[in-house]
């Protein structure tokens, strides 16, 4: 009778699914073999490091072929039971391989052959916690519940700009450090992380550490390394940190909860505040999703009852809701982008010692270099897309793939040296805000201005310092930032935000609209916001000013019902690439044949091509699912991921699956 030796399944950064089986190492302790321990395997001709998830005592293959495990690199697992049920959850729902879950979102560092160490043990200090403001009743309330709830509860903390979210969140979050627990703080960007650092730096006493991707490999270990220890601390991280270790985790909070950002759009594409909502309900612990303009999906939750709905009506304090004013462009001159009457409202702020904030989502001096003979447009080679003339460089960019190149000296269409720059970017209103309000400082915030270690820290300092400033920004600036003197903002194109294609551009629209307007009079002066147009008769757009976030958004949930999108319908994106056009069509097109043979309750859509069909040399096609049941979406992705292998171009043509996708894209 053979002897049956004790099989580890490890999770591998590999294409398959599920972990792979390999023997125990020569003569190592099984003591040593456990759930969450890092080993050391083959891997093809490869050595790599892998995650123990399970042990067990037979495998589905012959046990003489299995391949022995190398070595074990933890003396104990390093990563916990609960951690692995939520990769394990995480690797289902989302459709993609257990060790790339795993092994992607674990610090880089612990990807290498060696031992994990802390290098310092945080101390454990006393709990000092002092209110800075008092609550208003509102604040009150929403605490009251907060302290209320044992165990598992979702909330929405649905609050207007200024109301004091964030006093909502620190009081929440002392009832967990009371209790010793840890806290998991997500921000949406890594621009915000600085400031919101430093703000509870100054509230708490426990230790308040960072974790995101600009940190180097060493610290964000060592960060990583630090949530395992058993002492209160609080996370301040961006989507990874859904990931972190935590010892004893007893409270979520998650800021800006409708924030694009939290969705991950390569590799593996999950949405850290659903991910969140799951570690959640796993730990039993509560999380607060905050926001201004909460996602439809998080409202109509909240709506019918599945979340709690705190609500804050009122900015804190002496702030008011700002008034709002549309400008018709229609007709007008504009300089640099700017009306008139805008230019005349900002000479009034600045001369009175306050600050503007002047809104362009458009990087660069202009979006087109242009043939003012023909009409021939300089446009990348890999990218179906303009090169943008990015004047402080000299040189024309495409901000997909970022090839850069030096302007043609003519045209190549009727080689005219006559190239002209169209269009407007945050570098020229730059330019000519500079030249119309001298010497008044003007102070651009976007990618390009950022780039240099402290720049945006320093940007704000100035801002902070209450100067009188002009602020151009794209969208880094529409969240998190109060700036006590700032009392007009300017939205320089609302148009483009109005005439999106994908089914939430309206929503976008609203919430970038009402985030940058939040902006304005969050001290004691009321502030002011112009939006210029070409459309001020346009329906949304009025009863969005008219009605408020919420009641402007009450059509959209009306037609999403109708139309079976989220929230009341279910969605999978399908998506193909290659560098032959022909190909991502082809795959998707037997793909769907595939899909409606196995039949059930789904709606397939396309293919078609991608909205940008062209890029980084790639040309791209998608095929969307719809689905009322979420049970019924999944179960055919399942079974598409078991037969995808009988599609011959499946294994030349690169595809992804996006379950619940945000940009279509």
């Amino acid at each position: 009778m053979d002897e049956v030796l004790p099989i580890l399944s490890v999770a591998v950064p590999s294409i398959f699914l599920e972990g792979l089986d390999y023997l125990v190492p020569e003569g190592v302790s099984l003591a040593q073999a456990a759930p969450g321990v890092r080993v050391r395997v083959p891997l093809g001709r490869r050595e790599v490091t892998g995650v123990v998830l399970s042990l067990k005592s037979n495998s589905s293959y012959d046990q003489k072929k299995l391949r022995r495990a190398i070595a074990f690199l933890d003396e104990e697992p390093l990563v916990s039971n609960e951690l692995l049920l939520l990769y394990s959850w995480v690797s289902r729902y989302y459709h993609y391989p257990i060790g790339e879950v795993i092994l992607g979102t674990l610090p880089s560092k612990l990807r290498q052959p060696k031992p994990a160490i802390l290098k310092k043990k945080p101390a454990l200090v006393p709990l000092h916690f002092e209110p800075i403001v008092d609550l208003n009743q509102e604040q009150k309330q929403a605490v009251e519940q907060l302290q209320q709830v044992q165990g598992y509860r979702c909330f929405l903390l649905d609050g207007v700009t200024g109301s004091g979210k964030t006093e909502v969140y620190m009081h929440a979050i002392v009832q967990a450090l009371k209790k010793q627990q840890q806290v998991l703080v997500l921000v949406p960007e890594i621009a915000l992380t600085p400031q919101t650092l430093a703000r509870f730096e100054q509230r708490f006493s426990v230790p308040v550490i960072a974790y995101h991707s600009a940190l180097t490999p060493a610290v964000r270990l060592q960060h990583w390394l630090l949530c395992r220890v058993d002492v209160p601390l609080i996370v301040i991280g961006t989507r990874s940190s859904v990931f972190a270790p935590f010892h004893h985790l007893g409270l979520i909070v998650i800021d800006e909860e409708h924030d694009a950002s939290y969705k991950q759009q390569t590799g593996l594409r999950y949405s850290a505040r659903d991910v969140a909502i799951k570690r959640a309900s796993d730990c039993g612990i509560p999380i607060i999703l905050g926001s201004a303009t909460p996602s439809l999906e998080s409202y109509h939750n909240a709506v019918e009852g599945r979340f709690g709905h705190l609500k804050l009506s009122e900015r804190v304090g002496d702030g008011r809701m700002p008034e709002v004013e549309l400008i018709d462009l229609r007709g007008q001159h504009c300089d640099s982008g700017l009306s008139p009457r805008l230019l005349e409202l900002i000479s009034a702020e600045v001369e009175r010692g306050n600050q503007v904030l002047l809104f362009l989502n458009r990087r660069g001096f202009a979006p087109v270099m242009m043939c003012h003979h023909c009409g021939w447009v300089v446009r990348c080679h890999h990218c179906e897309s303009n090169l943008v003339w990015h004047k402080h460089r000299q040189r024309l960019v495409c901000h997909h793939c970022d090839l850069r190149r030096q302007v043609p000296m003519c045209c190549a269409q009727c080689e005219q040296a006559n190239l002209i720059p169209v269009g407007l970017g945050t570098e020229q209103l730059e330019e000519s805000l500079t030249t119309q309000f001298a010497p008044v400082p003007v102070i651009r915030i976007d990618r390009d201005s950022t780039r240099r270690k402290n720049s945006l820290e320093d940007k704000l300092h100035r801002l902070e310092s209450g100067e009188p400033v002009i602020l151009v920004g794209t969208q880094m600036l529409t969240k998190g930032h109060h700036f006590s003197k700032l009392t007009l903002v300017g939205m320089i194109e609302a148009d483009s935000g109005l005439m999106g294609v994908d089914f939430r551009a309206r929503e976008r629209f609203a919430q970038q609209l009402v985030q940058v307007s939040g902006r304005a009079g969050r001290g004691a002066q009321l502030g002011r916001v112009v939006i210029q147009t070409r459309q001020p008769d346009d329906a949304f757009l009025n009863q969005l000013l008219k009605l408020g976030y919420h009641g402007g958004l009450s059509e959209s949930l009306v037609q999403r019902r109708q139309l079976g999108y989220p929230p009341f319908g279910y969605l999978a994106l399908l998506q193909a690439d290659d560098p032959h056009a022909h190909k991502p069509n082809d795959f998707l097109r037997q793909v769907y044949r595939m899909l409606d043979s196995f039949g059930g309750d789904v709606e397939l859509l396309g293919p078609v091509p991608a909205p940008m069909e062209k890029l980084r040399g790639r040309y791209r096609a998608q095929l969307l699912i719809k689905s009322n049941r979420r049970k019924s979406l999944h179960s055919l992705l399942y079974q598409f991921h078991r037969q995808v292998k009988e599609i011959k171009l499946s294994r030349s043509v690169r595809w992804s699956v996006d379950v619940d996708p945000q940009v279509m894209t």
